[in-house]
């Protein structure tokens, strides 16, 4: 179901916005990102077991996860389900 290395789910069609636009690219990582990326490959897991999330500033969604995902938490500019 889902892609087994970080490369493929980065690279999904319509997966992200910074690689569907080419703009990873040019992007400089800061040292929290470098770290948060070093834990998450070590498997330091802050996600409460989400597995996914969508925006919830700026964008109308649309309403397929209310009755097939468990809203766990928002951060930031994002909602987190399983």
């Amino acid at each position: 179901m889902f892609p087994n290395s970080l490369y493929a789910v980065f690279f999904q069609p319509n997966q992200l916005e910074l690689t569907r636009i080419g703009a990873y690219a040019k992007a400089i990582p800061s040292n929290k990102i470098i770290t948060s990326v070093i834990e998450a490959l070590n498997n330091t897991n802050y996600s409460q077991g989400a597995l996914y999330f969508r925006a919830i500033k700026g964008i109308t969604p649309t309403c397929w996860h209310k009755k097939t995902l468990i809203k766990l938490y928002d951060y930031g500019g994002h909602r987190f389900y399983k």
